[in-house]
This record gives C-alpha cells, sequence and structure tokens, in this order.
C-alpha cells in the first residue's frame, strides 16, 4: 500500500534529478508515491519532464513553479497535493532509502504520539584519484538522537539547543503542513534565516522524534548556498540579530501557544526560548582550523584564482572537517574500506547508492545554477 509520498525538489539540475529517480527505480520505489515541484529555467522543465516520463517505474506527479519562487513557499504550496498519510522531502541531489523510509513508516504507525522519523545520515562527495580514476567518499553527517519528552516545551528547548535539521525526516503528512504553515504565516521573516528552524521546531513541538538505527539518507556535500543570503553570523555582525530575532521568537511564542499540550505562560515561554536560542548561537563558533579553510577560500574566490587551486583547497577542508568515525570511500573497481561505524546492513546502501552516482558521473554533465532568491 502507497501511503507515502517522496516530494522532489529540483530547481536547474536535471542530471540530479535523473539520478535520484534511477535510484528509485532501482531501489524499490515502486511502493512510494512521488510527486516532483519544479521552479527550473524554461529549458530545464522541458528536460525534467521527459526524465519524469521516462521513469515508468514510478508513480509519479510533476508540478511547474514560477523560477524565482522562494524555496520555502515552493514547499509550503507543493504539500496540497500530498494526499497519503505520511511524506518525506528529498532534494534532487541527494539521496533517501526507500527501506528506511518504510521503517520511518512502520514506525510512526505504531507510534502515535511520534510525529517524524528518520536514521543516520553520510555525506558524499567525488573526486578523480591520481589514476583519473572517480572516487566516492563519504563521511557521517547529522548526529541525530531521538527526542522522547512528553513536554513540547522540553522537546523544543533539546533540539533547538543542540539543533541538526529534520526537514529531510519522514514526517506525518499533517504534521508537515501545519509546520510549514508557520514558515509562510509571517510575511515580515525572511525566510532565508529563520524558515528552516522554525518548520523544523514547529514539527518536534507537535510530536516526538525517532532516531532510527538504519541508514537513512546520503547527501550530497556540494553547497549551493548562495553568498548573498543573510545568515544568522551575518546579521550578529552587521547589528540587526536582534531587531529580526524578535519576529522569530514572537512566531515560536505562537506556535507553543496554539498546542494543547502546552502549559507554560507566554512570559514564561519568552524566557526559554531566549536560553534556547543562546544555546542555539554558541554552535556559529566554529574552530581555529575551520576559521583558517574557509577564509582562505573567500579570499582565493575574491581574487578569481583558477578553479582547480580553489577545488583543491575544498579537498583540504574536506580532510580537515571529515568526522573521524564515519570516513570512507568507493572505487569504480573497489568496494573496499567503507568505514565499521555503519553496521553491516547499512553498508549495501552505501554501495548501491556509490553505484548510481558514480555511473552517472561517468557520463553526464551536471547542469546547476545558482539562485539568489530561492532553493531546491
Amino acid at each position: 500500500m502507497k501511503n507515502c509520498t517522496v516530494i522532489i525538489l529540483t530547481f536547474n539540475r536535471p542530471a540530479y534529478l535523473r539520478r535520484l529517480l534511477d535510484y528509485f527505480n532501482r531501489q524499490g520505489g515502486e511502493r512510494l508515491e512521488f510527486i516532483v515541484l519544479d521552479s527550473s529555467s524554461k529549458v530545464n522543465k522541458e528536460i525534467n519532464r521527459k526524465i519524469v516520463q521516462s521513469s515508468l517505474g514510478l508513480l509519479i506527479k510533476y508540478y511547474d513553479y514560477p523560477e524565482h519562487i522562494a524555496g520555502i513557499n515552493k514547499w509550503s504550496n507543493g504539500m496540497k497535493y500530498v494526499k497519503t498519510k505520511y511524506c518525506v522531502f528529498c532534494a534532487d541531489d541527494d539521496f533517501i532509502i526507500p527501506v528506511s523510509i518504510r521503517q520511518a513508516v512502520d514506525f510512526l504507525e505504531k507510534n502515535p504520539d511520534f510525529g517524524l522519523a528518520h536514521g543516520k545520515y553520510i555525506a558524499f562527495y567525488t573526486e578523480e584519484n591520481a589514476c583519473k580514476e572517480k572516487i566516492f567518499k563519504w563521511r557521517g553527517a547529522y548526529p541525530h538522537k531521538s527526542i522522547k519528552f512528553d513536554a513540547p516545551e522540553q522537546r523544543f528547548h533539546y533540539h533547538l539547543s543542540y539543533y541538526w535539521p529534520t526537514i529531510y525526516a519522514v514526517h506525518r503528512t499533517d504534521t508537515l503542513k501545519r509546520s510549514l504553515h508557520y514558515t509562510v504565516e509571517d510575511s515580515q521573516l525572511d525566510p532565508r534565516l529563520w524558515a528552516e528552524l522554525l518548520q523544523s521546531c514547529s514539527a518536534i513541538i507537535s510530536g516526538k522524534v525517532k532516531s532510527l538505527e538504519c541508514l537513512y539518507s546520503a547527501r550530497e556535500d556540494e553547497s549551493t548556498f548562495s553568498k548573498n543570503w543573510p545568515t544568522i553570523p551575518s546579521i550578529i555582525k552587521d547589528g540587526t540579530y536582534q531587531e529580526k530575532y524578535m519576529g522569530f521568537k514572537k512566531m515560536l511564542i505562537k506556535i507553543l501557544t496554539e498546542n494543547d499540550n502546552v502549559v507554560t505562560s507566554k512570559i514564561e515561554l519568552g524566557k526559554l526560548i531566549d536560553k534556547t536560542m543562546a544555546n542555539h548561537l554558541k554552535g556559529y563558533k566554529p574552530g581555529l582550523k575551520h576559521v583558517l579553510v574557509t577564509r582562505s577560500i573567500k579570499i582565493l574566490k575574491k581574487i578569481q584564482v583558477p578553479n582547480f587551486l580553489y577545488q583543491n583547497l575544498r579537498k583540504i577542508y574536506r580532510t580537515i572537517y571529515r568526522l573521524d568515525h564515519g570516513k570512507g570511500q568507493i572505487t569504480t573497481s573497489s568496494h573496499k574500506n567503507i568505514s565499521s561505524y555503519y553496521k553491516s546492513e547499512d553498508y549495501q546502501s552505501i554501495t548501491e547508492i556509490s553505484d548510481v552516482v558514480l555511473s552517472h558521473s561517468r557520463h553526464t554533465k551536471v547542469i546547476s545554477t545558482v539562485d539568489t532568491a530561492s532553493t531546491t
């Protein structure tokens, strides 16, 4: 029975969409429903439509959006097409493992007090070795833990204090719809700053979170984040943080007070949010190695050094930043040297993802642009 919809978010990356649908075709995606939300250029939309039409083994519905729509508005609007009890967002450059989606759905079916479920994540990228052989490399990412407090206030405090994204978890559809509604309700809030945090906090206020003991997702470790976007560190630096934070805080108070299980007064909720946000801000203080490398990258981009030097510095950054417990690699000729951090049943999933990634990287050029007004 198809009781979960995979919502694929795509923006000017036909090669990634083709790769993802190929993966789902190989991995039993026929037991899921799919929706593609496409805000690409006119040319890329035509390519994407053909890709969707050629994915005969999958039940897919395709919807196009204006090219410059804000990402969060596309996400929120796209929820009206979801008819299943559960759903999950998947970016076009990432992978979510179908068997893990089914495990998450099974868990949510048996545990009505939980609103979302996911598992372990890896981040991956490819590069060429000295023999010009493509290598799939990966590291551990997002060290999630289950959040099982009965009180919504406690769940919120723990989650934002030790924040990791949950937008790509399997959600109850009504939970995800409600959480996305809050992110677009106040037009004065800049979605580039607050949308992800508001959505995640709202979902966790609504229900508990389960982190399953299985590999759940592989995320492309190549950011297309726009340098023109504001960030929390940037608004702290320019002195506008407090003003912008107050709008975020006001919306969090609204979300909490509209939950029937929250009994704390608005005054006390305000204090809790301030305390929690202070904890959250500690996560924006990078270590010395991170600062040195990222500043060097910015300088090289500013002076427009040759691309090969820029890419080499990115490799150095990855080496420094990689988690010791999650590093590994898979080449086109050997599937050895995978980290023992993951359970044996996860290894096959990593191999299956690497097979698709390496297969497409050998003969497909990625079509990609960066939009300063929207995300995937």
